[in-house]
């Protein structure tokens, strides 16, 4: 944060080889920097609709995470994953802005990723992204730390955790193409296998029922 605040205050005021105390308040201090190279770089005004859902689907849930804890942090995601109209905008915010980082995986493909945490805060547009999407991104989160501990304990039933009506929140979550786009194939089994235990549940306990 403090080399990325220095280097923007060099491009904005080091012609005269002089940083001055009030030349970095101008520029927000160090998160300030961050929030400020955003807006420049991105205009949300002279963005059509489109754009601006895709340049959101992008972000959220592209490039943020919940934690178990409640808490929001950045995450990378294959560029090729993210909407082909906000590819532009994020490319803008890492050549231009330096906001965001490319790189490749381990199969070569393009990633990118979030440089600075604090983007999450500072940035008005964001922020509101994450607030709007809160509970829909520590649901995701959630199916997806399940998921891998089921699979790690060999599929085991036991660990069948999303019942009833967290089951349907799960199912509804899924239904959401850009909440979709980031279940891999071991959520959609878990998630595949869940519905398939609650059904068996289900009819064992409308069987007891009928007994009863």
């Amino acid at each position: 944060m403090l080399a990325y605040t220095l280097r923007h205050l060099y491009e904005l005021h080091g012609a005269d080889q002089r940083l001055t105390l009030e030349e970095y308040k101008s520029i927000g201090r160090l998160e300030g920097s961050v929030r400020t190279q955003a807006e420049a770089t991105i205009d949300i005004g002279q963005l059509d609709a489109t754009a601006i859902e895709a340049l959101r689907d992008a972000f959220v849930p592209g490039l943020v995470r919940a934690t178990e804890g409640g808490s929001f942090v950045k995450g990378p995601s294959r560029l090729a994953a993210l909407p082909t109209r906000a590819q532009p905008l994020l490319r803008l915010l890492c050549d231009k802005a330096k906001l965001l980082v490319l790189d490749r995986d381990r199969e070569g493909q393009e990633t990118v990723e979030i440089a600075h945490e604090a983007l999450l805060r500072v940035w008005p547009l964001l922020k509101s992204w994450i607030e709007d999407d809160a509970i829909r991104l520590q649901q995701l989160a959630a199916i997806q730390r399940a998921a891998s501990e089921w699979n790690s304990h060999h599929e085991n039933p036991d660990f069948l955790i999303h019942r009833r009506d967290r089951l349907l929140e799960a199912e509804a979550l899924a239904e959401l193409p850009r909440f979709d786009r980031q279940l891999d194939s071991t959520n959609r089994a878990y998630l595949a296998a869940c519905i398939a235990a609650e059904k068996k549940a289900r009819i064992a306990r409308i069987s007891i029922w009928v007994l009863l």
